[in-house]
């Protein structure tokens, strides 16, 4: 969480909460997908380098799955409606797919009651992913194009979710650091 939590509001920390919450879940929907596109590379050509990939895909999928059962009574009391008005408040024309999508994803991120093997497996769970991306890309969907699964350089999007807040922070240091000069400036003349 950030540094100054404890100092905010109550609406903004219910904000950073569900921020949170649905960066953490929909992670997993990330590393899966590039489980997926590593396999399917595999499965295509033998390629040692892509052979790493999956394995690498893998281990940082499982450390998700991990954290998400860890945190399970956390993401079990999330309020998911009142996370929808959040967004809808945001973004009242967030297509009914994406929704539904991100939807799907979080029940299966919660109930995972077994192994990390069963999820990662899970044929539902992975045609969920698919169809995602054929919905997303149509014609140009990897998983199903051989062509453009061949342009992809080894990961897609795998960075959680942080809301432009890597951005922003820079933009804020800059603005301060020039108040600080500003303040430098004037206190010598």
């Amino acid at each position: 969480m950030h540094p100054q939590y404890n100092e905010f509001g109550p609406q903004i920390k219910e904000r950073l909460e569900n921020a949170r919450n649905f960066s953490e879940i929909m992670h997993g929907a990330a590393w899966l997908y590039n489980v997926m596109l590593a396999e399917e590379i595999i499965r295509s050509k033998e390629n040692q380098e892509q052979n790493n990939l999956v394995e690498i895909y893998r281990q940082e999928m499982s450390k998700w799955f991990e954290n998400i059962k860890s945190e399970s009574m956390r993401f079990a009391a999330w309020n998911k409606k009142r996370f929808w008005e959040i967004v809808a408040e945001q973004n009242p024309y967030l297509p009914n797919a994406t929704k539904t999508f991100c939807m799907q994803w979080i029940g299966y991120s919660e109930n995972t009651g077994g192994s990390f093997n069963e999820f990662v497996n899970n044929m539902s769970i992975r045609a969920l992913i698919k169809d995602r991306e054929r919905f997303l890309k149509r014609e140009n969907a990897r998983l199903s194009n051989s062509r453009a699964l061949e342009n992809w350089r080894g990961d897609s999007g795998i960075g959680q979710i942080d809301y432009r807040w890597r951005t922003a922070r820079i933009i804020v240091n800059d603005i301060l650091s020039g108040f600080d000069r500003w303040e430098e400036n004037a206190a010598t003349n």
